[in-house]
């Protein structure tokens, strides 16, 4: 007589529903959950629906063109990265197929060989191919593009009209002349934009004639490589409402970071790359006049072009803090040492405004009337250790 436990089967990890499996696929190594995508179509859909926001498409000249290019449109790609050189143009209709579903693109538009950079231009189907993939980037959120002013100009009037772009990322390589900062007047067309950043190796171009039209959605700007005598006043005009501005990467004096203090003074986040000009108390102090700073970044590494610079020409006390502690709205602040050429940080800590968080090098440090006190190490690339 066949019982009730006999008709009892065990259920096979395919017969659980979509939520189960996703859940169980969350405890995997991100490598375990791609090769569990190669199982089966629903294994395959399952991991793109739930973590493709965490997958990202590599494409450059050393993919493998092997696999089928249609395979790589089968998959619902979210981020892709495109290295693009002549011999990488066999999975471009790929990209283009994938254009509509995507949230990030990375684009590097290269000559194979860089040393013909300065003379080079994309060829004209490629740049064709380009603006078809911009023109159907309907849900794009974030854009990197990594190229020279002649191939961004190209491209410049099909990355205005990206509506739903929130974050743009701008690396500008050499090439003969400069890059004109009038390119971003268009930004302003971008409503859903609120980041912006600037990496230049050619030197910028002041508007002269030419208006800067202001983006006003913009909130954060990160600036990279300016020319030093390029005033940081062309960049008010036209993100005029930041309220984070990032310039770790620039080198500034204090004349420079009053203008900063003075021209956004709604800033709330502020990263700055210290030297040896705003190592005293009265460059620190211009900090104070910002009503609503919260979180401060001190990027204490420095780039040193003189060979017979010391470390001991970059030591600084902690005491300095003291000034940046006085800010009343401040929440928290960072320091991050160099790993090459950094100021060195020693002393004992400031134990004023104790309710703000200090982070040495990612680590938090608490403070109290009998804290510790810190010295760096400079063999140890900017190690704080603790005394």
């Amino acid at each position: 007589m066949e019982t009730k436990e006999d008709k009892l089967t065990v259920p096979e990890l395919s017969d659980f529903p979509n939520e189960i499996l996703a859940l169980i696929f969350q405890h995997l190594r991100f490598p375990d959950r791609l090769r569990m995508s190669a199982v089966c179509r629903r294994w395959n859909e399952l991991v793109f629906a739930f973590f493709g926001d965490r997958i990202m498409l590599h494409l450059s000249a050393s993919t493998d063109c092997s696999v089928p290019i249609g395979k790589l449109s089968d998959r619902s790609y979210r981020n892709v990265q495109v290295f693009w050189t002549e011999d990488s143009s066999g999975w471009m209709d790929a990209v283009e197929d994938l254009a509509p579903k995507l949230l990030s693109l990375d684009l590097y538009i290269m000559p194979e060989e860089r040393g013909f950079l300065a003379k080079w231009n994309p060829p004209p189907s490629l740049m064709e191919q380009f603006l078809r993939i911009l023109a159907n980037l309907e849900s794009l959120g974030t854009l990197f593009i990594n190229t020279t002013p002649t191939t961004f100009g190209a491209v410049l009037e099909a990355i205005h009209d990206l509506t739903n772009l929130a974050t743009l990322m701008v690396e500008i390589r050499i090439d003969d002349g400069s890059f004109a900062l009038s390119s971003f007047n268009g930004l302003c067309r971008l409503p859903k934009l609120r980041a912006v950043s600037i990496c230049s190796y050619v030197p910028l171009c002041a508007p002269g004639k030419d208006r800067l039209v202001p983006a006003p959605f913009v909130e954060s700007l990160t600036l990279e490589q300016y020319s030093p005598c390029f005033s940081i006043l062309n960049f008010y005009k036209l993100f005029p409402c930041l309220t984070k501005l990032d310039v770790r990467q620039v080198e500034m004096d204090p004349e420079e970071l009053e203008l900063v203090v003075v021209t956004w003074p709604a800033l709330e986040v502020l990263v700055i790359g210290l030297n040896s000009s705003l190592l005293n108390t009265t460059a620190l102090e211009m900090l104070q006049q910002l009503p609503k700073l919260r979180k401060l970044e001190l990027q204490t590494q420095v780039y040193c072009t003189d060979e017979c610079i010391e470390f001991d020409f970059l030591q600084a006390s902690f005491y300095l803090l003291e000034t940046i502690f006085q800010i009343p709205t401040l929440e928290e602040l960072r320091l991050v040492h160099g790993p090459v050429a950094g100021i060195w940080w020693s002393g004992q800590i400031p134990t004023d405004a104790p309710s703000c968080r200090l982070y040495i090098n990612g680590i938090y440090v608490p403070r109290t009337n009998d804290g510790p006190s810190f010295k760096c190490d400079a063999s140890k690339e900017g190690t704080a250790i603790m005394s």
